[in-house]
């Protein structure tokens, strides 16, 4: 094996969107699905995954009353859809299985 730099850096921009019925829950699924297409895409053990810049493109939120049994107590529920790019720097192991004897 040769003693040569394996580190290496690069940059993405990835759009997800998540729902969820939490603005807090339904913003840690956007990260969730992130950090997934990441490992997904890149495919090598990751050092660091930092999000460098977050726009939600799209947040929408449903209103809706629920009722026990038709008629009593109501209660008001709502539903989050949010659209986000997210950029992020990634460090990762660039070494290709072969290379490791």
């Amino acid at each position: 094996m040769s003693s040569e730099q394996v580190l290496a850096h690069t940059q993405r921009t990835i759009e997800v969107q998540a729902t969820g019925d939490k603005y807090d829950a339904t913003v840690g699924k956007l990260f969730q699905q992130m950090r997934t297409i990441v490992f997904k895409e890149i495919g090598a053990p990751i050092i660091k995954l930092e999000a460098k810049e977050v726009y939600f493109e799209d947040v929408q939120i449903e209103t809706h009353t629920e009722r026990f049994l038709f008629l009593f107590w109501p209660k008001e529920k709502k539903t989050y859809k949010i659209t986000a790019k997210i950029k992020v720097e990634v460090d990762f192991i660039d070494c290709k299985k072969e290379d490791i004897k």
